[in-house]
């Protein structure tokens, strides 16, 4: 007995147009406004260059545990001098 109920309102449901449509429709719905979104989204991004280039604040760093004794590679003191305060 429940399993012939069970068929019908199978049948019932999907002979319906609304169940094709939220079925088939909502997720393409919800994929393209996820991709917009997106899309727009990364149309006024910088790029990394431009996201890491100086932007004429100070860089350095602050050692105060004492912990750095060099440098790494390729990185000079005029590019990352060390600063006795945060200030």
């Amino acid at each position: 007995m429940t399993r012939l109920i069970a068929i019908f309102e199978f049948r019932s449901a999907v002979a319906k147009r609304s169940f094709w449509l939220v079925t088939v429709l909502f997720p393409v719905l919800i994929l393209a406004l996820s991709l917009g979104t997106t899309l727009a989204g990364d149309l006024g991004a910088p790029s990394l260059e431009e996201a890491l280039a100086p932007t004429g604040a100070p860089r350095g760093y602050v050692d105060e545990a004492g912990l750095i004794r060099e440098l790494p590679p390729g990185v000079t003191a005029k590019e990352l001098p060390s600063f006795a305060t945060t200030d």
